[in-house]
């Protein structure tokens, strides 16, 4: 559907309406990505995600990236998708492109939801599987803590362990599994 994911100053391209309406349409190899959280505990760094955005790419998939128009942060080699979805579009874009990978959030749960193959990568403030529906469909990636769950908004620590240890190797891997269990 889009052939250049890139403008000429390699930011990521937004696309038309009628492209968002397309995506109800026609699936595609792409994977839905939503890199934000409520708190600032739930983050995994931004280079986290910009590596595992190339690693995607080098592999021949899209990456779609959700969230509200707030959310900040510069991303390359993506479709910037930010604040152009009502809800119900998400859920379709999720559905419809048929792989999620995010942090603990609103559309993780609509993911899970939706069955939809999901890497969901989950901070130390909760158990994930008491908050977002667990099937074989969806995968968690999560460390155990000592400090965990704390259900803090923000870490307390000068060390954020539970997401600062999980690489984007081990994000990537989950979702080659998923993918290979879906084939």
């Amino acid at each position: 559907m889009w052939h250049s994911l890139n403008d000429e100053s390699g930011k990521g391209v937004r696309p038309n309406q009628g492209e968002i309406d397309a995506l109800g349409q026609t699936p595609f190899p792409a994977v839905v990505m939503h890199p934000f959280a409520g708190a600032k505990a739930k983050e995994w760094p931004f280079d986290n995600f910009q590596k595992l955005i190339n690693r995607l790419k080098n592999s021949g998939r899209d990456v779609l990236l959700v969230a509200s128009k707030d959310d900040r942060g510069t991303f390359e080699n993506v479709v910037d998708l930010r604040g152009k979805l009502s809800l119900p579009q998400l859920a379709c874009l999720i559905k419809r492109t048929g792989f999620f990978i995010g942090l603990d959030s609103g559309p993780a749960n609509i993911a899970a939801a939706l069955n939809v193959p999901s890497v969901i990568i989950c901070s130390g403030t909760n158990i994930p599987q008491l908050w977002i529906p667990n099937n074989s469909n969806v995968k968690f990636v999560y460390k155990d803590t000592a400090c965990k769950p704390c259900e803090n908004k923000v870490c307390p620590k000068e060390k954020h362990e539970c997401m600062d240890q999980i690489t984007v190797e081990e994000v990537f891997d989950k979702l080659k599994e998923i993918a290979s269990s879906c084939t």
